[in-house]
């Protein structure tokens, strides 16, 4: 939820959350599903923010397109309103 709110606000600090969630992540002691729909979800949304500025761009479409294939993902869609 707070990553959400800082890419709907803009806030810088979101690139600072995104690695410190990625790191509490691997070290959690989740189900191995969990862990890869949580860094499935921020890994998206680091190339999201990475690419959205250019959104004719080859590499945008290569987001997208490979949005359409990846399971399992967090909030799913949210990230497909943005693409």
């Amino acid at each position: 939820m707070l990553i959400k709110i800082y890419y709907v606000t803009d806030n810088d600090l979101i690139y600072n959350r995104i690695r410190a969630l990625e790191q509490k992540t691997r070290r959690s002691k989740l189900t191995q599903w969990n862990k890869e729909s949580y860094l499935n979800f921020l890994k998206f949304l680091t190339r999201v923010l990475k690419y959205e500025h250019d959104k004719n761009s080859k590499k945008w479409e290569k987001v997208r397109t490979d949005f359409q294939t990846i399971r399992p993902i967090l909030e799913r869609e949210w990230l497909l309103s943005i693409l």
